[in-house]
């Protein structure tokens, strides 16, 4: 091929690039500033005095415990994860993760969050926020709140977090970018979009508590970087589950691997006396219906698909009543 085909080529190709990249940044643009269709107002373009008075984290919420000063806490989110009842209809098993964190953990339950979008379903769990028209939002609340992420992913994400499954340099942007072309073509887009999945599934599995080489590497980076932390709680918000969630035939040995890692995780971090409270929750449910027959038209099941979370406590210090009052008020 002569130079300036290969030219030509590669011109045509970061053309095609630059508008994809601005698509997607309308895209993002406009989820972010407008309600309530996508209900999350959390862009720097929209910033509103009088929201941020509205969103502020309750004292006496879970968030609001875990930000005391003198606390130093992490909290889990798992993406997604079905609670013990709607486990066990998919499935068909129990869960092996609800059985064991059941007897393990000092508070627990399972409940009906207000909604089934993360920001707000997040706001009402942690924070105790439940009016959605002031668009308080999960990770900030209006600028209340500076979400310490200890991972990185497509959705949430900080600098010089733990781990990353976003492409965090050019050399992994450019081996992924061939597989997201190919997948749009006719004829060969098939193939290429399972590869180009793939590759994105294992990134994300990698930092993610489905990967059981974290938990060591986690806690020495805690450790090493504890005195660099100028606020708690750290915050893991783990989304493999909500990635892989349609392949029914994961859920087992995804729950086998999850389960193992977290007491691992606790075990280590309580005998290293690294964290003093562990908080393990899921947003809402993993929203299967159109692909489940059985939940579609069941009410009550279909709800916790939508809307069902869980919440474990695990005191590593000491036992704070308070957890517990935050906790059992989201009973329904």
């Amino acid at each position: 091929m002569k130079l300036y085909k290969i030219y030509n080529a590669l011109t045509w190709i970061t053309l095609f690039l630059s508008i994809t990249t601005f698509t997607r940044l309308l895209q993002v643009l406009y989820a972010v500033n407008n309600f309530p269709t996508y209900e999350i107002k959390t862009s720097i373009f929209r910033k509103n005095r009088k929201a941020k008075e509205y969103c502020k984290i309750k004292d006496n919420s879970i968030l609001g415990l875990s930000s005391r000063p003198d606390e130093k806490n992490l909290i889990i989110i798992i993406d997604a994860y079905p609670v013990k009842t709607l486990y066990k209809e998919i499935t068909g098993k129990e869960s092996l993760l609800h059985t064991k964190l059941t007897k393990k953990s000092h508070s627990f339950i399972n409940s009906i969050s207000t909604s089934s979008s993360t920001p707000h379903s997040l706001a009402y769990i942690l924070a105790d926020i439940i009016d959605r028209k002031k668009g308080c939002a999960y990770p900030t609340f209006a600028g209340n709140f500076n979400p310490n992420f200890i991972n990185s992913s497509h959705y949430f994400s900080k600098k010089n977090s733990f781990c990353n499954s976003r492409y965090s340099s050019i050399k992994e942007a450019i081996k992924i970018t061939p597989l997201k072309l190919l997948s749009v073509l006719p004829i060969i887009r098939k193939n290429f979009e399972n590869k180009n999945r793939a590759v994105i599934d294992e990134a994300i599995k990698n930092c993610s508590l489905g990967n059981d080489q974290i938990v060591e590497n986690m806690t020495d980076w805690i450790y090493k970087n504890q005195k660099e932390f100028k606020n708690y709680p750290l915050i893991f918000h783990d989304v493999y589950f909500h990635n892989v969630r349609k392949n029914y035939g994961m859920y087992s040995n995804i729950d086998k691997i999850y389960l193992s890692n977290i007491m691992k995780l606790t075990n280590i971090l309580k005998e290293k006396k690294l964290i003093d409270n562990v908080i393990l929750l899921s947003d809402h449910g993993p929203r299967i219906s159109n692909h489940n027959e059985k939940i579609r038209i069941n009410k009550n099941l279909d709800e916790l698909n939508q809307k069902g979370f869980f919440i474990y406590y695990f005191p590593l210090k000491e036992f704070d009543d308070n957890y517990r009052i935050a906790i059992e008020k989201k009973l329904n």
